[in-house]
């Protein structure tokens, strides 16, 4: 336990940032703020900073995307401002961030890549304040476990295979009317009790909806076609384990 925080600011003319400011301090020491309008690349060496309480990055205007593992494995991080400008969250960028509660994703995300949240299990809250972003990757919010609830943003078109396995807590996912592809096991071991597929949505891959014992109605629509894939989405529905 530590008495006191740590506030640390990067200003004005940096253009990359890494650990070197905060390597060794305390766990949850830290709050890192970058009022660094020139900001363009943090590098991926602040993963497994453990000091690391909140970051705010909201100053940074020019940081578009951030890298794969910027934030990995910084399990006492709580709390994320991010630039208001980002267009892309990388790889693992927040992977394993174990105390993460919460989190406002800026007006004009357009993508969010592989395993970005993965084993977020404190994460309850995720919001697209915007609805630019078309793509969710693969096992992006795997193992979330303490999520109920998300609502997907207005463009989205593709939600990559297992982004919401084991997600044990999700009861509720309001899907956009924009979506046309759900991945294979995107939804498996969730605690869903209904689901209203878009009129858009052609194609569901295997197992969509497997594992969720708590399911009791699909509302499938008319763009659906083959009766093959409808069953696939059903196989197993009932069933406890979940694939990884």
């Amino acid at each position: 336990m530590v008495s006191g925080l740590l506030s640390l600011q990067l200003w004005d003319q940096t253009t990359s940032a890494n650990n070197q400011f905060y390597f060794g301090l305390p766990a949850g020491s830290v709050h890192l703020i970058i009022r660094c309008p020139n900001l363009v690349y943090i590098d991926k060496a602040i993963a497994t900073c453990n000091c690391l309480l909140r970051v705010d990055l909201s100053a940074c205007s020019r940081l578009k995307r951030l890298p794969d593992m910027p934030f990995s494995l910084c399990t006492s991080l709580v709390d994320v401002m991010l630039p208001p400008d980002l267009r892309e969250l990388g790889e693992m960028s927040f992977n394993g961030c174990d105390s993460l509660k919460t989190l406002n994703l800026p007006d004009k995300l357009e993508r969010l890549e592989n395993r970005t949240f993965t084993k977020c299990t404190s994460l309850t809250d995720v919001v697209f304040t915007g609805g630019d972003c078309t793509t969710i990757g693969h096992h992006c919010f795997n193992q979330c476990s303490a999520l109920r609830r998300i609502i997907l943003p207005v463009r989205l078109t593709a939600i990559g295979g297992k982004a919401f396995v084991e997600c044990t807590s999700l009861e509720e996912v309001v899907f956009n009317k924009n979506l046309t592809k759900i991945g294979e096991y995107a939804f498996t071991a969730t605690s869903l009790k209904m689901v209203t597929l878009p009129d858009k949505l052609t194609d569901l891959e295997n197992g969509v909806f497997s594992h969720n014992s708590s399911l009791e109605v699909i509302v499938f629509n008319d763009s659906l076609t083959s009766i093959d894939r409808v069953a696939s989405v059903l196989h197993r529905a009932q069933e406890s384990a979940a694939p990884r």
